[in-house]
This record gives structure tokens, C-alpha cells and sequence, in this order.
């Protein structure tokens, strides 16, 4: 794994620190993580046609009755199996 500049100047500073404050980094990290996650979710809140357009994608993978969907699977594959003759 090869480390850009940035990464680099992090594990150098970090690895000259005594350990209670390195541990502090590793607070103020999962601060800025956990600060990033709750801007996405406020943004996705935000967006309701993102939602939307999700919900409607949803919907449509849906909409067929399963038991078609199940008979369709079936007859694709009823071909493959043998030259046996099935009668639903």
C-alpha cells in the first residue's frame, strides 16, 4: 500500500507523540468521521427526489407478483435440466 504526502506527514507527526496524545487524534478522528456520516444523512434528508427516485427504482423491482417471478426462473431454467417433459 503506498501512502500519499498527506498520509505520510500524519503517521510521522503521530508516531513522534506520546501515546495520550496520540490517543487524542484518535478521538478528534472519529469525531470528524462521525461529524462527516450526520452531513450526509442531514443532506440526504435534504433531498427528498433522491429518496424519491430511490423509493420509485424499489417499486418497480417490486411490482411483479413473486409467484411470476418464480415461474419464470423455473421455465428458464427447465431447459437446462434434462430432456425431461414437466406439465405445470
Amino acid at each position: 500500500m503506498q501512502l500519499n504526502t498527506i498520509e505520510q506527514e500524519i503517521l510521522s507527526v503521530l508516531n513522534s507523540l506520546p501515546a495520550e496524545k496520540q490517543q487524542e487524534i484518535l478521538n478528534f478522528s472519529l469525531f470528524l468521521k462521525g461529524r462527516m456520516q450526520s452531513d450526509k444523512q442531514e443532506e440526504s434528508v435534504k433531498n427528498p427526489t433522491a429518496f424519491v427516485s430511490a423509493l420509485k427504482k424499489f417499486l418497480k423491482e417490486v411490482e411483479s407478483d413473486p409467484f411470476e417471478i418464480d415461474t419464470s426462473v423455473f421455465d428458464r431454467n427447465r431447459a437446462q435440466e434434462s430432456e425431461r417433459e414437466i406439465e405445470l
